[in-house]
């Protein structure tokens, strides 16, 4: 035991060392970094690190890939207290700019639409974000989209994952087509109900309809009661095509709301998968509208095809203390085997290392694309 003592010792005068080699390297760091504000020079020079890589891995001999670990998180460390110096100088950075020009900004909130029909999830969300106006529904979530993205509509509220099914991939594809901004955001809970026409049984029901998300969170009673499983548009929709059928044999998974709106009746209740399923709705426009109160940022990103690269990624926020509540990639339509990246974490807006994670990430990104900074609400 003395042995391993006398070994830690030794370990902790070395670690003295490399803190004290460290911190003269990072006091070289900021110089460069005032340097390159003077010289307007990217901090991110490729050129430079595979040379310091190559030539740390040569005199490190058979430890050379261990020490092109250490060397390649001292340079990325490097890097970050560059950016922090240049970010904080910068006032001609857009993002920031935009920003804090949005900031508790009036702006207008008339028409609030959403994808869907009278009594859906969707109807619901949009009543609870904007109680002071009528929402109105759209055939599609890419109608209400085209609305925004036209100045036809303020705001679109569109669900965007659920806690049972996952994602909506069809909104975070509309995201970057239509350019939009989250503005705001919404956890509901979703409790699913089987609805059928008046007269009908359980055990008539041969097929049900539903939006395919609702069909997700409620697969296990499909599989159960053997039915056929038709998608939907919306689960309101869905309920509209049940009471004009005229059909006892086909059902619609929607809300009770819908029941009562379209005259049908709730063959069972509560028929989610999981207990507790609940849907995050996004309210979108076409500018970003930040307030004081946002406390949650989304991103989009590419990333370049070498080794390390989301690695890379995800350490800057673990370095400045950033939580990432979720990431996720998505094919790029018409670019085979290309993805986006989307990205979401914890920050108020006045956190200086939020914004020195983004001005860091758009330095060194093929692309970067700001989705929103809103307040998330449960």
């Amino acid at each position: 035991m003395s042995k391993l003592i006398d070994i830690r010792n030794k370990i902790d005068e070395i670690d003295e060392e490399l803190v004290k080699l460290f911190t003269k390297r990072l006091d070289l760091a900021k110089e460069v970094a005032n340097t390159k504000i003077l010289s307007k020079t990217a901090v991110l020079n490729f050129e430079r690190e595979e040379e310091v890589l190559l030539r740390t891995s040569k005199i490190a001999g058979e430890l050379g890939r261990q020490i092109t670990t250490i060397m390649k998180t001292v340079m990325r460390i490097s890097r970050e207290k560059q950016y922090e110096i240049i970010c904080d100088n910068d006032e001609d950075w857009e993002l920031k700019n935009i920003t804090q020009a949005s900031l508790n900004n009036k702006y207008k909130e008339d028409i609030i639409v959403f994808g869907g029909n009278v009594g859906s999830y969707s109807e619901r969300a949009a009543i609870i974000m904007y109680p002071n106006v009528v929402p109105i529904g759209q055939k599609s979530f890419e109608d209400a989209c085209k609305l925004v993205a036209r100045e036809k509509a303020d705001i679109a509220v569109l669900p965007l994952e659920n806690s049972t099914a996952g994602t909506v991939n069809e909104v975070y594809d509309l995201l970057p087509k239509y350019g939009l901004y989250i503005v705001k955001a919404l956890s509901s809970d979703i409790e699913n109900c089987l609805l059928g026409i008046k007269g009908a049984k359980l055990s008539d029901i041969k097929e049900v309809v539903s939006h395919p998300q609702a069909l997700m969170q409620c697969d296990k009673l499909i599989k159960n009661m053997n039915l056929i499983s038709t998608p939907s548009e919306n689960t309101a929709f869905a309920a509209e095509l049940v009471s004009k059928s005229n059909n006892k044999s086909i059902a619609a998974i929607a809300s009770q709301k819908t029941a009562k709106e379209y005259s049908l009746e709730i063959l069972l209740s509560s028929i989610n998968n999981e207990t507790t399923n609940q849907t995050r709705f996004v309210a979108l426009s076409k500018k970003p509208r930040i307030s004081s109160t946002a406390n949650r940022v989304s991103i989009a990103f590419k990333l370049a095809h070498q080794s390390g690269s989301l690695d890379s990624v995800l350490s800057i926020f673990a370095d400045l203390n950033l939580n990432l509540v979720k990431i996720q990639s998505r094919p790029i339509p018409h670019m085979p085997w290309e993805y986006l990246f989307y990205l979401d974490f914890n920050s108020e807006i006045d956190n200086k290392d939020a914004f020195r994670a983004l001005y860091h990430l758009e330095k060194e990104l093929p692309y970067l694309a700001f989705l929103g900074w809103y307040k998330q609400e449960n």
